[in-house]
């Protein structure tokens, strides 16, 4: 991680005004980031914490939210977007990868989701579908900014009027959103959108690139190469896995890493685009934001190669650990007041043994919505 590559993400954990205290000795963020976050679980079982609050053994989700299941029983009103819809709340699911991939289609509408769209059904103002043909392959990785900008209205369902400025429709929203760009593979294809637009970034940075008229970022062509510079973040790649002195040496894991981190970084990206789009509705200040991966990067046992453990064993922990951030104003507000408290950073950093379980019953205490805590 690093402030020049992964901006958005860097500011969520350690604040805006990280890098103005040059001291780093009093580092307050907007909430509050889990650093024993752990997930064991694939995809479609973490989304369904994050959205159910557990997961019944034995079962699909595609076998709980099927229609008849529910048109008989009536059994997910305990859902989050389900809890969230009855108390007048717009609710959304948005996914940058075919919406029918495990069944999304015909599951997430009967999970208490007012909309649920995917890659290849967002459309444009006039109608029309965005993304066709070859943009729907599985290989075929957009950038995840781009995406999230085609969605945005997706992603914050409120009529805002460009015009005046203002949101005419105020009704609360929640969206749960997946991201793709990140995800496994991690080998360079040219349909990877954001290993293109990426990719000399990461290498040279921002002082050594620019970006052509597709956005993409190329290298400066008045730089010569006794000019450029690796970043910090790649110069620690090629010296822990290129290097062929170093223990850790696995120049195909380099290679992997490179394109993991354009991944991230369209991911990053993605996260402006919202963050943005909030601040400019007028909305930032009184949104939750939380951020989680649905499990580690198992994908050419990167983690694994990485983190220099062997087997995917239950008793290697930490292979598993992976992120997760909240940025909400009660947290926001709670850590400014008690910004002269050292006691404070309690509620910066979180280390206690969490997981997607904990998902529900925490953004449930936030918004101050009372709940059964036997239900998840």
């Amino acid at each position: 991680l690093s402030y020049e590559l992964t901006p958005n993400i860097y500011s969520l954990i350690y604040g805006e005004d990280y890098l103005e205290d040059s001291e780093n000795t009093n580092v307050y963020n907007d909430g509050l980031v889990a650093t024993n976050f752990f997930a064991k679980s694939k995809t479609n079982y973490s989304e369904a914490y994050g959205i159910l609050g557990f997961y019944p053994v034995g079962y699909s989700l595609n076998d709980i939210a099927g229609k008849k299941y529910i048109e008989n029983s009536g059994a997910l009103d305990f859902t989050m977007p389900s809890v969230l819809q009855d108390l007048g709340y717009t609710t959304s699911y948005v996914h940058s990868n075919e919406i029918s991939f495990y069944d999304r289609d015909k599951t997430h509408s009967n999970l208490g989701f007012d909309v649920v769209v995917g890659k290849d059904t967002i459309k444009d103002s006039a109608g029309n579908n965005i993304y066709s043909g070859d943009e729907l392959w599985w290989e075929h990785w957009d950038a995840e900014g781009d995406f999230a900008r085609n969605a945005i209205d997706y992603i914050i369902p409120t009529d805002y009027n460009e015009d005046t400025g203002e949101n005419e429709n105020t009704d609360p929203f929640y969206t749960f959103y997946l991201t793709v760009s990140s995800h496994g593979e991690y080998a360079y294809n040219e349909n990877e959108g954001d290993c293109v637009k990426y990719m000399y970034y990461v290498i040279y940075g921002e002082d050594d690139c620019i970006q052509d008229k597709n956005g993409d970022w190329v290298l400066d062509p008045d730089k010569s190469e006794e000019d450029l510079t690796y970043t910090e973040w790649y110069s620690n790649v090629l010296k822990n896995y290129a290097d062929p002195e170093s223990d850790l040496y696995d120049p195909d894991l380099s290679d992997e890493l490179l394109y993991y981190m354009c991944g991230v970084m369209g991911t990053d990206e993605a996260i402006g685009v919202i963050i943005d789009e909030l601040k400019t509705r007028g909305l930032y200040d009184n949104t939750t934001l939380l951020l989680y991966s649905d499990h580690y990067s198992y994908y050419s046992s990167l983690s694994n190669r990485m983190k220099g453990i062997d087997n995917d064993s239950d008793r290697y922990i930490e292979l598993n650990k992976i992120p997760m951030i909240i940025s909400s104003p009660g947290l926001r507000n709670l850590n400014e007041s008690n910004k002269s408290n050292q006691d404070a950073l309690l509620y910066t950093w979180n280390d206690r043994f969490c997981s997607a379980y904990d998902i529900i019953p925490t953004l449930f205490d936030l918004l101050g919505i009372s709940f059964n805590e036997n239900m998840y």
